[in-house]
């Protein structure tokens, strides 16, 4: 049986995960990503149409590194948390 505060640590370092997974599907599913889809010269013309879409383009690409970022951090936590229930397990079977 794994260690109390090592079991809550790791649920905490899962829990982390997860928010962070969801976070980035939240990311992922932003309406800026159907908007540079409608927004451009083929839509509206003049200046502020390329500036449009330049800007919607430019945010586009700033939530897609912060998912990113997200995704990684998510796989870290829960490498950690992998790591901590094996050397808790290993504790475990050492002190019997």
């Amino acid at each position: 049986m794994v260690p109390p505060n090592a079991r809550a640590q790791i649920e905490a370092l899962r829990a982390r995960a997860s928010a962070l997974r969801q976070l980035a599907r939240h990311l992922d599913e932003c309406a800026v990503h159907r908007l540079t889809q409608r927004a451009g010269t083929d839509v509206w013309t003049g200046p502020l149409a390329q500036q449009c879409l330049d800007e919607l383009s430019a945010a586009r690409r700033r939530l897609d590194r912060a998912s990113d970022t997200c995704r990684a951090g998510e796989v870290r936590l829960e490498t950690q948390a992998d790591h901590l229930a094996m050397l808790a397990a290993a504790v475990v079977v050492v002190h019997r």
